[in-house]
């Protein structure tokens, strides 16, 4: 073999290793790249649900501010009020804050008065032993040190997961002493799932952590993710990912699993990008 063929095999073999290896490490790195962003797309997808779910949380804190500091409800729990039930609680009371639950309790946590609401068929339901024991073993929403205290957040029940808000019941002047508590509670079914996936434009659904027959997705999830500040991301295909987080109850404890399904547009055009960095090659 001549040298000028054995130095054109050379430069030829070369050019091609030089060009894998630069392609192989371009890849690599760019891959890198566009997971990077794609998981952080996804973080802003969790966090945008999570403050969604908030949103409609103080929703029913708003219903509980108004409430539970007023003349007529403190009278009623120190017994100069007996009409307050009939002249303040009746159907608008829960269709106007989407409400599914109203109690009330006085300053030693006995629950003076219990009522549920079925918002798709307008009509008051009795809320059962199990759901009220439930309630009660939270004693976090019968403790109030002040006039102005708030406690809000998810709590897990026999019927479903509900958004609940407790706030004492004060004067209209936030005056005390505290005579007890006004706790309401909207269900976070699948209706109300629905309605903020709609107003985020967001695939969003939820699982509670104590579900024994969580889908195979939740079920990676929940033995992953360790506490509410982490976010759990899972490629379905080549067009959605999945991200997860855990959300907490109103002791600080996890409770649900968020999972939000996102279109894989970063890792489309990262994919994109690399074949025609390789035919530029």
């Amino acid at each position: 073999m001549s040298l000028r063929k054995k130095t054109f095999i050379i430069v030829v073999v070369s050019v091609i290793g030089l060009i894998l290896f630069v392609s192989a490490t371009s890849s690599f790195i760019l891959g890198i790249g566009f997971n990077y962003l794609e998981n952080k797309g996804v973080q802003s997808s969790i966090d945008s649900a999570r403050a969604a779910i908030q949103t409609e949380n103080y929703s029913v804190d708003i219903a509980t501010g108004d409430w539970a500091p007023r003349n007529a409800a403190y009278d009623f729990l120190g017994g100069t009020n007996d009409k307050y039930i009939e002249d303040n609680i009746g159907t608008e009371s829960f269709e106007n804050f989407r409400l599914n639950m109203i109690l009330i309790a006085d300053i030693n946590g006995k629950i003076v008065y219990s009522q549920g609401f079925d918002l798709d068929k307008s009509q008051m339901t009795p809320l059962s032993a199990d759901l009220l024991n439930q309630i009660k073993a939270n004693p976090v929403l019968f403790k109030h040190d002040s006039p102005s205290s708030l406690t809000s957040g998810l709590l897990n029940l026999p019927g479903g997961t509900m958004l609940v808000s407790s706030r004492p019941v004060v004067t209209n002047e936030y005056a005390g002493p505290i005579r007890g508590s006004m706790i309401f509670g909207r269900y976070l079914n699948d209706k109300e799932i629905s309605r903020i996936a709609g107003f985020t434009n967001l695939l969003i659904n939820i699982a509670r952590l104590d579900d024994p027959n969580l889908s195979s997705g939740f079920l990676q999830a929940k033995n992953i993710l360790k506490d509410s500040s982490t976010v759990f991301t899972q490629p379905v295909n080549n067009s959605v990912i999945d991200g997860y987080a855990l959300l907490n109850d109103i002791n600080g404890k996890p409770a649900l699993i968020l999972q939000v399904n996102s279109p894989r547009n970063i890792y489309q055009q990262g994919r994109d990008s690399l074949v025609y960095f390789v035919l530029a090659l």
